[in-house]
């Protein structure tokens, strides 16, 4: 006869320490803004059919504790504002090239890590795929113990125009990807809000040209438009919506039996 022991509590990816507490993936505010006068959201995949009904996005009880949930919402914080005020704040110097200045490069810099960092270390089915390796240790020491991030790990950020549905509307999770300009350097993609990050996780340093076009300790930013309808990922939304019309629903995330 088997003896099963206890089922353990899980622990704090930062300091191995509990209890744990309901950390967003993405930023909570944005996915109210994302809900409007709904009542909830619908969550779907890719490879698989069904929907998940989250009341504010996706969440994992099983990655941070308060302390450290905590130490994020600076970042979430001006992540969200600068979403929210990008239309009132953008400036055109050239066709399809937008500018916005008086900016902490740093900090939204931190706000996509933060992002992107959550969804290395959940083990939600739909974090699934974002596999940070060694980066994962870089990321941390920068989100928590106030390492440099500028100029690596490179950023830069589009955003979307599209003629089916609102930019702001647009949100999908970290994806592998190339990071441009270079065509050929390791970096995940996300996209919240209507704003397309690219984040480079590559040890083979980034032209110096090219780092005119990142975020990283810019006071002032510039990026370029993205058409939705003419991208992969918009491929990838029209499936995900077929597949959340199909049936069975994802279990509840982190459910406790």
């Amino acid at each position: 006869m088997s003896v099963t022991g206890p089922k353990q509590s899980p622990t704090c990816r930062v300091c191995g320490g509990g209890p744990t507490v309901n950390a967003h993936l993405f930023p909570r505010a944005l996915a109210h803004d994302l809900r409007g006068q709904a009542k909830h959201l619908y969550v779907g995949g890719v490879a698989a059919p069904g929907r998940q009904t989250v009341q504010a996005g996706l969440s994992d009880q099983g990655i941070l504790c308060s302390t450290h949930e905590a130490k994020l919402g600076p970042y979430d914080t001006y992540g969200v504002g600068f979403c929210r005020t990008f239309a009132s704040r953008v400036k055109h110097p050239a066709p399809n090239i937008w500018r916005i200045s008086d900016v902490d490069g740093d900090l939204l810099t931190r706000f996509w890590l933060a992002v992107l960092w959550r969804f290395g270390v959940s083990t939600l089915p739909q974090a699934a795929l974002v596999r940070l390796g060694p980066y994962e240790h870089v990321l941390r020491d920068i989100l928590f113990s106030d390492a440099p991030c500028s100029p690596e790990p490179a950023v830069i950020t589009l955003r979307y125009c599209s003629r089916t549905i609102p930019p702001e509307n647009v949100c999908f999770p970290p994806y592998r990807s190339a990071f441009p300009p270079s065509g050929h350097l390791f970096a995940y993609g996300m996209a919240i809000a209507g704003l397309h990050a690219f984040v480079k996780l590559d040890r083979r340093p980034l032209p110096a040209h090219f780092h005119a076009a990142t975020i990283n300790g810019k006071r002032e930013i510039s990026g370029g438009y993205l058409e939705l309808e003419e991208t992969h990922q918009f491929q990838r939304m029209r499936q995900i919506a077929k597949n959340m019309a199909l049936k069975p629903s994802y279990p509840r995330p982190n459910a406790r039996t």
